[in-house]
């Protein structure tokens, strides 16, 4: 897996990858910047004054920073001879691929260690477990993911144990709260546990002591960790029922009160406080929730009308939280979903026969749950992967030899898949992005900060070292706030746009061709109902007629950025002489064709 993830980027990018190169992009290349920062000084910064200029991104209130961390600090103990990013490429391709290591010993514990080896060589050669690393990127979810995985793995082990399943509960919460601590999606992951465990309560005789420890290392990850504290965690809705489960388990069972009963309306009071919270207190989960609810509603496909859905659910409906398509289900799962089919199948039989345990409710659970959220944000496929490989081990312990043979070529057919399949780079073309950075570094003055989009403003901030205005890490306190604000502004006048320049002390703007061309689900007047336009906005003056501008200064263009500066009150622009490129041509597009009304 590791050969394989190396091959894959230095291939693509040539060896050795130097820290000059835009590798990352978006939320990458911020979590890169941190981690560099990490490895030449040491320390995290508290605040990130020029993450989120003028303000500052609070890093230790509302960031999640354990990976950077853990890496930056690995560098400070190696040679200094290998660049800090094809150190970190390493360092990415090893630890996103320790989740193989909680598949094997939790087929080899529930099973054999021929079938584990089955298992973990269907997981190795499946393309969604190397989506995000060949990318490439530098993701949370590939650093907590085999934390997520080793906790399960000592959950079955709690439950599966008479002797030792306090201390396998306890465990299982310390990888848990490690993941908690790594990356704010875990916390979904322990609201579908929480659902399992409310399953087993109300139709088993559930022992909910092992899972009351795992609440426990939650609680204490919800005071210790700031980043959660924030967020109120421990007032989350998946906290809240947990809190239920423990309180009704520890009610005595009499004919006046059944711990079923008590469960259920504790579950009403914990729901509706869970929306008040949401609601009035912390808007984080108001912000997610709101997402799903419109995602459900609409089941997974975006109108066709944007006015349909509101700017912050359009902004959150991006890969990678849409829907797959077909094409790449079978192209990243490929015959993971064959041999999984079967092993949830065969599982399920068990079940409804009664000759099937907790742990094969658990994994068929988690297979269909993830299932159909894969069905919603693509982003769930590496836990579908997972649990898929666990129920296909199946196949090899049944005593019939076609489906042992069925196994084996699902192996087969998924290592074809993985070898065959077109190498991709997500991200803008590295050549004009990397034109655009070098201008910036060597042409613009040390702390000028620089307003952009805010998925391209982290590459700014990491190969450029100048402030941004905006960033992708939507925890950041007020930052949803201003790419709104930013985004809406950008398709008024030239004075609005400017106004809020000036707001936040931007001193240079990155213009992108994509900002008036794209009309996408995707794009930034999609998200903004901008899908109509008069060519008196200021974004088609940015692109077609920087002349007639009065507030901005056209400084550099090539054939996807432009760079203005933001003048001063009563500054005048200077005319400059600066490369022809077609796509800023006004003669050379009919502008009808981009929703833009012929007249003024």
């Amino acid at each position: 897996m590791v050969g394989y993830k190396l091959g894959t980027i230095f291939g693509t990018h040539g060896f050795p990858v130097y820290d000059s190169t835009p590798l990352f992009w978006t939320e990458s290349a911020l979590q890169y910047r941190t981690a560099r920062r990490v490895a030449q000084t040491g320390t995290v910064e508290a605040v990130m004054k020029d993450a989120q200029y003028p303000e500052g991104l609070d890093v230790k209130n509302r960031l999640t920073v354990i990976m950077e961390t853990v890496c930056g600090y690995l560098y400070r103990l190696t040679p200094k001879t290998v660049p800090f990013k094809t150190f970190l490429i390493i360092i990415i391709a090893l630890y996103s691929s320790l989740g193989v290591i909680p598949l094997y010993l939790t087929i080899a514990f529930l099973n054999d260690r021929s079938s584990a080896l089955c298992a973990a060589a269907l997981y190795a050669v499946t393309p969604a477990v190397y989506t995000t690393v060949t990318a490439p990127g530098f993701e949370l979810q590939d650093f907590a993911l085999p934390l997520v995985f080793f906790h399960i793995y000592f959950f079955i082990r709690a439950y599966s144990a008479e002797k030792y399943r306090y201390p396998y509960s306890f465990v299982s919460g310390a990888f848990l709260f490690a993941a908690l601590a790594s990356w704010h999606l875990t916390q979904f992951y322990y609201l579908l546990l929480v659902g399992f465990v409310i399953i087993c309560f109300l139709f088993t005789s559930y022992d909910t002591k092992p899972f009351s420890i795992i609440v426990a290392t939650n609680i204490l990850a919800g005071l210790a960790i700031p980043a959660l504290k924030t967020l109120g965690f421990v007032f989350s809705l998946a906290m809240l029922l947990s809190y239920c489960i423990i309180l009704a388990s520890a009610m005595p069972e009499n004919r006046l009160v059944h711990r079923k009963t008590v469960l259920v309306c504790l579950m009403v009071v914990a729901g509706s406080l869970s929306y008040h919270i949401s609601t009035h207190v912390i808007s984080e989960y108001r912000f997610i929730y709101g997402f799903m609810w419109d995602k459900l509603r609409h089941f997974g496909a975006r109108p066709a009308q944007p006015t349909d859905l509101p700017w912050q659910t359009l902004v959150m409906w991006v890969s990678p939280f849409t829907s797959p398509s077909r094409t790449a289900i079978i192209s990243s799962l490929g015959t993971v979903l064959i041999s999984g089919t079967i092993g949830a199948v065969l599982t399920a039989h068990r079940l409804l026969k009664r000759s099937g345990t907790l742990i094969d409710g658990l994994l068929v659970y988690f297979t269909v749950i993830f299932a159909t959220l894969y069905v919603l944000m693509v982003r769930m496929d590496v836990f579908l992967v997972w649990f898929c490989c666990v129920l296909s081990a199946r196949l090899w312990r049944d005593s019939r030899k076609i489906l042992q043979y069925v196994l084996l070529l699902c192996i087969i057919g998924n290592c074809i898949f993985l070898f065959l399949r077109p190498r991709r780079t997500v991200g803008p073309d590295r050549n004009h992005l990397l034109g655009m950075l070098i201008h910036v570094r060597t042409n613009i003055p040390a702390g000028a900060a620089l307003l952009t989009s805010f998925a391209y403003g982290p590459s700014i901030l990491a190969y450029a070292d100048h402030p941004i205005v905006l960033h992708p890490k939507f925890e950041g306190e007020h930052n949803t706030t201003k790419i709104e604000e930013c985004e809406h502004r950008l398709f008024k006048d030239e004075n609005a746009f400017y106004a809020f320049c000036r707001a936040y002390s931007a001193a240079y703007f990155v213009y992108q061709v994509d900002m008036l061309l794209a009309r996408g689900p995707e794009s930034m007047r999609y998200r903004t109902h901008a899908m109509t336009l008069s060519k008196g906005s200021v974004v088609y003056a940015f692109h077609f007629r920087p002349q007639v501008l009065k507030h901005f200064e056209l400084i550099y263009t090539n054939p996807h950025y432009r760079i203005y500066r933001v003048l001063g009150y009563g500054a005048e622009p200077h005319a400059r002489k600066l490369a022809y490129f077609r796509v800023y041509d006004e003669q050379m597009f009919d502008v009808a064709d981009f929703g833009i009304s012929v007249t003024e």
